[in-house]
């Protein structure tokens, strides 16, 4: 069995890769190559930046065709199986379709462990050296600008804080305003000149508070006031980051911190489960594509068809419970689970119909 489990898996994982070829070139030739030449030319970027974004802007290119790779590797691997009588010969040995099945998984398993480890330790990385390449090209630091930070319970709000400037790497904010609520409503409208970030509070320097309350409006100057707002500037920076560029453990910690402060958060649960159920994408489509190999076809164009139709429904299933998820319209679990859930379901329906 040890012997057949080798055999199967060397013969995938030359159509695998030629997968990973053929997908990679069609993304690179398409809008990913343009973005680039275009930065070349009109943000007069350098060589060695443009290689550096072309480097770095593969990591979740990969992510997404790993999966496709395998679907294709399943059906040119089994197709070549099937049109030369291989398949044919395992079944009178009295292998069964259920035993060839286990290196099929331990293949497709492999590589959806592969992917997951690399969009959760490479592509946040990658994504964030990209960004700042991108900030040197254009002539910009780490710092960001026109910051807004809020804080919320149970649907009402706490605390908003617009800074003009975030320098997370001093823990500073620059021309800051912040409001303090009171049931609902504006209670406290406090300026400065700058914020410094010190063990969960924001010290205040050189503003004035002014109340909100009564009909006297109160003003009061002040050096410094603490002010309790448990944000760190990092948390702050990140909160302007995409879902898709955190690793787990990152948007999991951003979630959980939405989550005491009362503010919403489903929409992100979605992000979050789909960078487990995005790599096992890869188990699922090989099971899809398992009937397809069975059947024998000449030639690998008829392989890379149905491959590519394969996918296309895949995707569109993926790309749509993704929309309805993020809108509140669909439980963000299922929305997440979803597509590989249908998979799994109409995988093993062809499978029962496939011969054994």
């Amino acid at each position: 069995m040890r012997i057949l489990t080798r055999y199967i898996i060397g013969e995938l994982s030359r159509p695998f890769l030629f997968g990973v070829a053929v997908f990679l070139l069609v993304f690179i030739g398409g809008k990913f190559l343009f973005e680039i030449t275009k930065l070349l030319v009109e943000q007069n970027a350098s060589l060695w930046q443009a290689f550096q974004l072309f480097l770095y802007g593969l990591a979740p290119i990969i992510v997404l065709i790993l999966p496709m790779a395998t679907l294709l590797g399943v059906i040119l691997g089994l197709g070549r199986f099937s049109s030369e009588g291989e398949t044919v010969a395992f079944f009178a040995a009295g292998i069964s379709l259920w035993k060839l099945l286990i290196p099929l998984a331990i293949f497709a398993l492999g590589v959806s462990l592969t992917t997951l480890a690399f969009n959760e330790y490479v592509v946040p990385f990658a994504n964030q050296r990209v960004t700042e390449i991108e900030k040197e090209i254009r002539k910009t630091t780490g710092e960001e600008e026109n910051i807004v930070a809020k804080q919320e319970q149970r649907g009402e709000m706490q605390f908003v804080m617009y800074a003009k400037r975030l320098i997370p790497q001093k823990g500073i904010l620059e021309d800051v305003v912040a409001i303090e609520f009171w049931k609902g409503k504006p209670a406290t409208v406090l300026t400065a000149k700058q914020a410094v970030w010190g063990e969960k509070k924001w010290i205040f320097k050189e503003g004035e508070m002014q109340s909100l309350e009564g009909e006297n409006l109160s003003r009061v100057y002040f050096k410094e006031k603490e002010v309790l707002f448990p944000r760190s500037p990092q948390e702050i920076a990140r909160g302007s980051m995409k879902p898709e560029d955190m690793s787990f453990r990152q948007l999991s910690t951003y979630i959980a911190q939405l989550e005491l402060s009362g503010e919403p958060f489903a929409y992100l649960l979605v992000h979050l489960h789909r960078k487990i159920a995005n790599p096992f994408a890869a188990l699922v489509l090989a099971l899809l594509g398992i009937p397809f190999g069975l059947k024998p076809y000449k030639g690998k164009s008829i392989g890379v068809g149905l491959s590519i139709i394969v996918i296309f429904l895949y995707y569109v299933v993926w790309h749509y419970t993704a929309i309805i998820g993020e809108k509140g319209l669909l439980n963000p679990y299922l929305s997440a689970y979803f597509p590989n859930i249908l998979g799994l379901i109409a995988g093993m329906l062809l499978l029962t119909r496939s011969p054994k």
